[in-house]
């Protein structure tokens, strides 16, 4: 909430137009939500039930994940979490039509993220999980999912 809170306010003082508009604003909202979740929730539930991980192994190393996760929502992109969390923040911001809650707050995430995946996650998986890790990275985009090929991605 306190990111719709400061993206309005912020858009009063910057005198941003509302955007999008009503009811694309609705529509698009719901769309980024729905798909943020779906997302967010259900590769934390893969992270959990295959690899035997939570989201902070990165932190607590009781919560690494045994197993590298490359099915389910891990086949079309390395981070869905992260994607599902920007997907989110972009639903919340349209629904609010709060163009700094759907875009800058985003692309703020965004490139902390991409800091923290590079520096210190992605090292680190490659250390445990070695050559399979560098064959995933590799062939599987690092956020956004391809959907031109997704009918040619198989479950492992």
């Amino acid at each position: 909430m306190g990111v719709i809170v400061i993206g309005g306010t912020l858009d009063e003082a910057l005198n941003l137009p509302p955007f999008p508009p009503a009811p694309l604003n609705l529509a698009l909202g719901a769309v980024c939500l729905l798909l943020g979740f779906v997302f967010a929730l259900g590769s934390i539930y893969q992270l959990y039930m295959a690899g035997s991980g939570l989201p902070w192994g990165d932190v607590d190393q009781e919560a690494q994940s045994k197993k590298l996760v490359t099915g389910g929502f891990y086949r079309y992109t390395c981070n869905p979490m992260i994607f599902g969390t920007l997907c989110l923040l972009m639903g919340f911001g349209c629904v609010a039509q709060s163009v700094t809650a759907a875009v800058l707050f985003p692309s703020i995430l965004l490139a902390v993220l991409y800091g923290w995946v590079k520096n210190r996650e992605e090292p680190a998986l490659e250390e445990r999980f070695g050559q399979e890790y560098v064959e995933y990275r590799r062939a599987t985009p690092f956020l956004f999912p391809r959907p031109w090929r997704l009918a040619t991605i198989k479950e492992p």
